[in-house]
């Protein structure tokens, strides 16, 4: 036992075998490894894509929303048309609604605290589909929201860095055909 945590054989526990161990850390890869003789390259089965969600899912923090709000951050011109951004609370146990104006067409996405919210909508590049949304505060001053576009491969992680009056959008995809993480835009609260 290590820290209250028991360790042992994988086959102690039921586990008859293992192809791959991977570790997450605020949405970064701080470990991985294969056994073989599996690889990276090798085709896994995935029997439970509930829980795989499940464990991408924004981690709270101790933040405190209070003071950002219902305010509209403003931005600048920029390549991917976003005009605003509203973080709106929907009143129900700290979750949270998007409300964006992206090339004049405002759109609101309902985030989830601790559970994935679904509907339609599009996002960037990628057209109204099916979408799983969940969100949390994951600092004092951070809010972290998740977008599973489910028919796809693509999840999409919006993070929304609050500071003075300032909020800093930015926006990493987990796959793509170029970079997957966006310049960060710079917004005003209005």
């Amino acid at each position: 036992m290590v820290n209250g945590i028991v360790l042992g054989k994988p086959s102690n526990r039921g586990i008859d075998s293992m192809h791959s161990f991977m570790l997450l850390r605020h949405g970064y890869v701080v470990a991985e490894g294969w056994w073989s003789p599996y690889s990276a390259e090798s085709n896994h089965a995935l029997y439970s894509l509930s829980k795989s969600f499940t464990s991408t899912r924004p981690q709270e923090g101790s933040g405190s929303a209070a003071k950002v709000l219902g305010t509209r951050y403003v931005f600048p011109a920029n390549d991917r048309k976003l005009e605003s951004l509203t973080l709106a609370g929907d009143g129900k146990d700290g979750a949270a609604t998007l409300i964006t104006r992206i090339d004049g067409v405002e759109r609101r996405i309902a985030c989830g605290r601790g559970t994935w919210q679904k509907a339609r909508m599009a996002w960037g590049q990628l057209s109204e589909q099916p979408v799983a949304a969940s969100g949390a505060w994951t600092a004092d001053d951070t809010f972290t929201a998740r977008l599973c576009f489910y028919e796809t491969p693509f999840v999409v992680t919006v993070t929304l860095k609050f500071v003075g009056q300032e909020l800093r959008y930015n926006s990493e995809s987990n796959v793509g055909f170029g970079p997957t993480r966006e310049p960060q835009l710079v917004g005003k609260a209005q």
